[in-house]
């Protein structure tokens, strides 16, 4: 028969400190969302990596408002189609959120800046920004 060894039990009491990186959230989807789309949701804005649906079903690719949400929010380089067709987008340039796609022209929710100009498929690369206060009338 084995040696039983105890195993010390840790008892954490109080408040706790660090508790996760930052680098995501999870929270309700404020509308329709896709896996690997930009939203904004509860007042983060980021790249959807999860979905959870109301039956507490995992791995979900598309979801609807009040659905929770995991959103990247970390500040990095994200390639996206979500663009307004008829703007340059060159490097170097802020992009805002409208609501459903990145813009040039500024919104009540700033995103971050054009790392790589707009290529023929549409696509564009930003760095995303620290996470801002949503503006009264507009943004988040």
């Amino acid at each position: 028969m084995p040696e039983l060894k105890p195993t010390p039990i840790v008892t954490h009491t109080g408040k706790r400190g660090k508790i996760a990186e930052g680098k995501s959230v999870k929270v309700k989807a404020d509308g329709p969302v896709k896996v690997h789309e930009l939203a904004a949701a509860s007042g983060f804005f980021g790249m959807v990596t999860d979905i959870k649906d109301k039956d507490g079903n995992l791995g979900q690719r598309e979801g609807v408002k009040d659905n929770e949400i995991t959103l990247t929010i970390e500040q990095a380089q994200y390639e996206t189609t979500q663009i307004d067709a008829g703007a340059d987008y060159a490097v170097g340039t802020d992009v805002y959120w409208d609501g459903s796609k990145l813009v040039e022209a500024a919104t009540g929710l700033y995103v971050g800046k054009v790392t790589r100009a707009k290529e023929p498929g549409g696509a564009i690369w930003v760095l995303l920004a620290p996470q801002q206060a949503s503006v009264a009338g507009g943004g988040i």
